[in-house]
């Protein structure tokens, strides 16, 4: 459902958008049910705002468009008056909804910018420099950052002494965090996943978009099948899907669990960040990295998934190890082990601290 009139228009207040989105929701459901029984939904919005100097959101608090979605995402729907919103009831866990939103992006990358005194481009400090957009900030929400494995040049003579800005598995150029957002009441992204890279020039004096180094996916032009995108509006597509596989696997999941499994199932390698400074505290880059289900050999694949063996204690070895895995990263507690609807599953939710 299309929210805005135009690619370059901007919201002329946060209240606008809180009121569109809110509406754009109720518009899908009460449409969905003229249309037929009631089905499970993913909501997806690549849209996102930065926030002014002067504005709350700039520093992680909330605003009436994240406070908007948050309510959304719990389960009751809301109106915008002026500069608050109203809970038009008392949240519902039957009506919870999973809502998919994009970190942002950092746009008009250039070498400069990321040059470091020694002549070198990082341009991993420009991702923790640049903060996560409004709405992203939104509790209950699923926040989609980008990381990248394309690091491919081009055959073509004309890209000759190219290389890839960012290296295989580190975080993409594109994406923000909540790294400066110090003291923050949340971390995001939740979870990262491909969002294609950039090429730089053998003199490091300009970046380049090349379709190799980007997600190809389908064109909305009838005379061309195929096209690229990249970016977190690349990452939240391919989040959404996450999600929608793992309520078609399971209909009996709730949103909570079905982003649980998009988690566990984005990218799980461990992320290359600059030995120079300590790991950054983003929430998706703490999950990823460790042991979960593959698109290949999970809870999404065609094959039976099997169950582990469990201790005495009703926890299976896997579950024990990713534990142990996630408690070296951040404080956390174990959601579901090996939970009913979810065959060999151990499911797990941080906790702020």
């Amino acid at each position: 459902m299309k929210i805005l009139d135009g690619a370059s228009q901007d919201a002329a207040s946060p209240r606008t958008y809180a009121e569109v989105t809110a509406n754009a929701v109720a518009t899908a459901e009460i449409e969905g049910v003229n249309a037929g029984p009631l089905r499970a939904r993913v909501f997806s919005m690549a849209v996102t705002r930065q926030s002014g100097d002067r504005e709350n959101g700039v520093d992680g608090t909330a605003t009436l468009w994240s406070a908007a979605l948050d309510a959304l995402a719990a389960g009751t729907d809301v109106v915008a008056h002026d500069d608050r919103i109203e809970l038009l009831g008392a949240p519902e866990p039957d009506a919870a909804r999973l809502i998919v939103v994009s970190a942002g992006n950092v746009r008009g990358l250039t070498p400069e910018q990321i040059r470091t005194p020694d002549g070198k481009l990082d341009h991993l400090t420009m991702c923790d420099l640049s903060r996560i957009e409004e709405p992203a900030q939104a509790h209950n929400i699923l926040a989609v950052g980008a990381f990248t494995e394309l690091t491919a040049v081009p055959d073509d003579p004309s890209y000759a002494g190219f290389r890839p800005l960012a290296a295989h598995g580190q975080l993409s150029p594109f994406s923000r965090t909540s790294v400066a957002l110090t003291g923050a009441p949340v971390v995001k992204p939740d979870i990262v996943l491909e969002g294609g890279n950039l090429l730089v020039d053998p003199g490091e004096t300009m970046l380049d978009r090349h379709d190799v180094v980007s997600v190809t996916t389908t064109s909305k032009d009838a005379f061309r099948l195929i096209t690229s995108a990249n970016a977190t509006s690349a990452a939240t597509a391919q989040a959404a899907r996450l999600a929608t596989l793992a309520q078609a696997a399971y209909p009996g999941l709730s949103p909570e669990g079905a982003s649980g499994f998009g988690k566990d199932a984005g990218h799980k390698a461990p992320i290359s960040l600059s030995s120079s400074r300590r790991p950054r505290m983003v929430q998706g880059l703490a999950l990823i990295a460790a042991p979960g289900p593959a698109l290949d050999h999970g809870p999404f694949s065609e094959q039976e998934p099997v169950v582990p063996a469990r201790d005495t204690h009703g926890r299976s070895q896997e579950c024990e190890e990713g534990w142990r895995h996630r408690q070296g990263h951040r404080q956390v507690e174990v959601l579901a082990d090996g939970h009913a609807n979810v065959p060999g599953g151990c499911l797990y939710v941080l906790r702020q601290g």
